[in-house]
């Protein structure tokens, strides 16, 4: 946005507000090479009196006048587009490919997605107290290498995002993780934020942790091996939550951390997460996580974020998990592209879905469902915790013998959702072979 305003609009020539004649803005247009649509849009609205949090608002005027501008803008960005084909007046292109996109690119290839192996030490202690087994950190070790070390799993594993403790160790051999993870061409990641904590003046709602001495740790877990991260915020809903103080003070916190994962090289993965506990309907969730979307991006160009090195874990669009009439998958894919399609820009590379508390094979039949109704502008993909680890930890048990095992149910998984990036995933599918 910034390259935009600087090269395509140099003297800076005031733009219009609200009730201004958009004649002014066609003459500023036909002095540029290209206009990038969103971005240009986004300074538009952010340079006038039109506030973009009003987007979220229901039934407000400012929104009204918000988007009459924007179809006014698409239909001339779109003539003049047509009419001159971009030259760049030297330098680097304002979208120049660099090593976090392609890095983001990687992320999101053909066929793949992301384990996301970032269990908090409480985390995986619960993991393991199902089973009936103690956790220490050997076993916690062992068990990340049983995951690590699975045949074959590269074909559908691009990256795997890891936790502070686990980024330190090594395998049996001795070979770091991190050093591991890339011999099989798995791109190692690692979660940054500490938590979400109480938000002061907001019952019920929490804010995510972990921005203080966030620019040294990133430096030392790109000299460990990182190449991207993972940052976590919450929203809890209700009839009256979240607040916007919390979806804002959120929204925030996610772009700091993003403009500074960029500053040291890896690539941010931003994860706003609409928890889906309680008996709302899919129409509330899609409000709700609209409107965390919506701050997010706001926040994100603000702070100056090349959101083409980005990639977004957002929750599905779901009826709440105790809902009395839970939506189906197509319905689920309905809204759930709805949102994204409203509030995601294309520039993202990919989208990479959490489970959640969704069933192994419903998170699996849900982005099929999504992929299905395809193209899209971003890639579809899935950072799975649980929803790739419950089989092969229950298979696993803590025992030795039990390790080839625990590989084919994780390897099974990886491949069911391998095949839902394409749409092409079936419930059949559940019961083929599993190479041993």
């Amino acid at each position: 946005m910034a390259w935009v305003i600087e090269h395509e609009l140099p003297d800076r020539r005031p733009l219009p507000s609200d009730a201004a004649d958009l004649d002014a803005l066609a003459q500023a247009i036909t002095n540029c090479d290209l206009i990038t649509t969103d971005a240009f849009m986004a300074d538009v609205i952010k340079r006038t009196r039109l506030d973009r949090r009003h987007h979220t608002e229901l039934f407000s005027g400012r929104r009204r006048d918000v988007l009459r501008l924007i179809d006014r803008l698409r239909t001339l960005l779109a003539g003049h587009n047509q009419q001159r084909p971009h030259q760049p007046r030297g330098g680097n292109p304002p979208m120049a490919e660099n090593d976090l996109h392609q890095t983001a690119k990687a992320l999101v290839a053909e066929g793949k997605g992301i384990l996301a192996a970032d269990e908090s030490t409480g985390t995986i202690k619960k993991r393991f107290d199902s089973i009936n087994l103690e956790s220490t950190e050997d076993r916690r070790r062992a068990y990340r290498e049983l995951l690590f070390t699975t045949a074959g799993v590269e074909d559908y594993i691009s990256g795997v995002i890891l936790y502070d403790e686990t980024i330190r160790q090594s395998a049996s051999d001795g070979t770091p993780f991190p050093q591991l993870l890339a011999s099989k061409g798995i791109i190692p990641g690692i979660k940054v934020d500490i938590g979400a904590k109480p938000l002061a003046h907001a019952k019920g709602e929490t804010v995510t942790e972990g921005l203080d001495g966030l620019r040294d740790r990133l430096a030392e877990y790109h000299s460990l091996g990182a190449r991207f991260t993972k940052w976590r915020a919450t929203y809890s809903i209700t009839d009256e939550l979240p607040s916007d103080y919390c979806i804002w003070a959120n929204a925030h916190a996610l772009a700091r951390y993003a403009a500074l994962a960029q500053e040291a090289g890896l690539v941010p993965i931003v994860e706003p997460e609409v928890l889906q506990d309680g008996t709302h309907t899919i129409e509330r969730s899609f409000h709700v996580t609209s409107r965390a979307l919506d701050a997010v991006y706001t926040e994100l160009f603000d702070q100056r974020v090349d959101v083409f090195g980005t990639l977004l874990k957002p929750n599905m669009v779901l009826s709440g998990y105790d809902a009395s009439n839970r939506a189906g998958h197509d319905d689920i894919a309905r809204w759930s592209l709805e949102c994204y399609y409203k509030h995601v820009p294309a520039a993202v590379p990919g989208i990479v879905f959490l489970s959640g508390g969704q069933s192994d094979e419903d998170a699996t039949a849900n982005l099929n469902a999504m992929n299905a109704r395809g193209p899209h502008p971003w890639q579809l993909s899935f950072s799975y915790g649980r929803a790739l680890q419950a089989p092969a930890i229950k298979a696993w048990a803590g025992k030795d013998e039990n390790v080839p095992a625990a590989q084919r149910a994780y390897y099974h998984r990886a491949k069911m959702n391998s095949a839902a990036r394409t749409g092409a995933y079936a419930p059949e599918m559940e019961r083929e072979a599993v190479p041993a």
